[in-house]
């Protein structure tokens, strides 16, 4: 598997709104087989402005690069979007949740990313995601510099996260 071509459309399959980036199906790493394992989460670091400024790859995992800052809030959306996508990544290429990681747990040394996220609930969320079996959501709550994700009960095809 030397691009991950099916990428947009398992995107496009979980709900997500996809924008292509012009020859995106021809970057690729050259030195080595494409054989993701796991997926890592990141953020950007970016600072604001513009949309989509940064781009991501990696032989063995499957890198979601998510724009933000490294310190704004993950607006609601934005963050169900994220569990969704790597949800649909792991059913396609038959990978167990705990083969989810964030940067931060990957080089916890060098990397601080995606901040602001307990990536133990994240996995929580996306396992939930998974499952045919109706799940529920509160809220995550926003403590300085982390999210902590509750799980509570809505469908399959949903809003993670429900307005307060």
């Amino acid at each position: 598997m030397a691009n991950l071509l099916w990428l947009a459309e398992v995107a496009r399959g979980a709900g997500l709104v996809v924008e292509e980036c012009e020859g995106w199906e021809a970057r690729c790493r050259t030195y080595c087989a494409m054989n993701p394992k796991g997926v890592v989460c990141h953020h950007t670091g970016d600072p604001a402005g513009g949309d989509m400024p940064s781009l991501d790859s990696n032989c063995d995992v499957v890198g979601i690069e998510a724009e933000n800052t490294g310190s704004d809030p993950w607006p609601r959306p934005q963050l169900d979007a994220y569990v969704d996508l790597v949800a649909a990544i792991c059913d396609h290429l038959g990978l167990r949740t705990d083969m989810v990681a964030g940067h931060k747990e990957w080089a916890p040394r060098r990397k601080p990313d995606p901040h602001a996220i307990d990536m133990g609930q994240f996995r929580r969320w996306v396992q939930f995601a998974r499952s045919s079996a109706a799940v529920s959501a509160t809220p995550p709550v926003q403590q300085e510099a982390d999210i902590f994700f509750e799980i509570g009960r809505v469908p399959r095809k949903r809003s993670l996260v429900q307005s307060q």
